[in-house]
């Protein structure tokens, strides 16, 4: 069997009709025409890479290319790559760890995450390349020439990349997302490439007693029935800043519906994991406060966040109605 029948057999197996995909639906996400994807189903025409790849990221499926080239070609060698905050890539071809130990003199017996040491005080970005990247870095050490450099090479260099699984330190935690689009984690590395001081998050609980006046009578038209809430933030003036948020026991939090107020990327928000947000900083923050609301009752924060860019200081309410989270804001002046 030739790459063309592999190919062929692969395709075959993920669309219609064995599966949901249609062909039309796979030649308008890869920009190529139906009658070019049909002669690739009949092994009638051969394939660049480039259609190729580009079929593993529309179909978010890896697999496929161990089906094609499985017994025909050794499996890449992941690489391993440094951002310095020097704005250059550093290969680490002994592995992340043992460069960094090198670097700062340590030990072989050395323990814990030496790694975590550049990532928290030298500000570097981690990286992982293979189909599925890696990406790893401190949401406050990061310095923004390795952002940039970072940026730089997914942009310049990732399109074989099919995903990016990214994990950012945020708090005291790793808030981690898989199945991020290469131009995604791009863009995310933009906003954290700001200023510093730009990027400090503050989040400070405080008692419900002081409550700002509209989000006092959300809170009280809560105590007399949850499923008034929405209707509550409404009648005050906060529909649009009203959010409903899903969370399941494994602690994930999914985004139902964003406040048409917030100005924030609907289109990638809604429906989306808040850890794989285009700002994990806020994700995370985000996270903590839903998961608190639903373990503990009714939460207030007081918050000066960076969210997309913009210094934001406001207010927030998060409430547990029936399955749901659902959060109230109101913007301070």
């Amino acid at each position: 069997m030739d790459v063309r029948d592999r190919v062929a057999a692969a395709l075959r197996s993920r669309l219609a009709p064995r599966a949901d995909v249609s062909v039309k639906a796979l030649a308008s996400g890869i920009g190529r025409s139906g009658e070019t994807v049909r002669l690739w189903l009949n092994g009638a025409a051969a394939i660049k890479v480039e259609d190729l790849a580009a079929i593993v990221r529309y179909l978010k499926d890896p697999g496929l290319l161990s089906e094609v080239f499985g017994d025909l070609v050794q499996a890449p060698r992941e690489r391993q790559l440094w951002f310095t905050d020097d704005g250059h890539c550093r290969e680490a071809s002994a592995g992340h760890s043992e460069y960094v130990r090198r670097l700062v003199g340590l030990p072989l017996a050395a323990g814990g995450d030496v790694a975590a040491y550049a990532l928290r005080n030298l500000g570097w970005v981690e990286m992982t390349v293979g189909p599925v990247a890696r990406l790893r870095y401190h949401g406050k050490g990061i310095t923004r020439r390795a952002a940039d450099a970072a940026r730089g090479w997914l942009l310049d260099r990732g399109a074989q990349i099919v995903s990016v699984t990214r994990s950012v330190f945020v708090g005291a935690e790793w808030a981690t997302a898989s199945g991020l689009t290469v131009d995604g984690v791009a863009q995310e590395l933009t906003l954290v490439a700001a200023p510093a001081g730009h990027r400090r998050v503050l989040s400070e609980r405080k008692p419900l007693c002081f409550l700002p006046a509209r989000l006092g009578k959300v809170l009280r038209a809560w105590a007399d029935s949850p499923e008034a809430t929405v209707g509550a933030a409404a009648s005050v003036g906060l529909d649009g800043r009203t959010s409903i948020f899903a969370a399941d026991d494994a602690g994930n939090v999914v985004c139902q519906r964003l406040g048409h107020a917030l100005r924030m990327p609907r289109a990638n928000c809604e429906g989306a994991n808040v850890l794989a947000w285009s700002d994990p900083i806020y994700g995370a923050e985000l996270r903590r406060a839903v998961i608190d609301a639903r373990d503990d009752g009714p939460t207030y924060n007081e918050i000066w966040i960076p969210v997309f860019g913009t210094i934001r200081h406001f207010d927030r309410l998060t409430l547990r109605v029936g399955g749901n989270i659902v959060t109230v804001t109101e913007l301070r002046a």
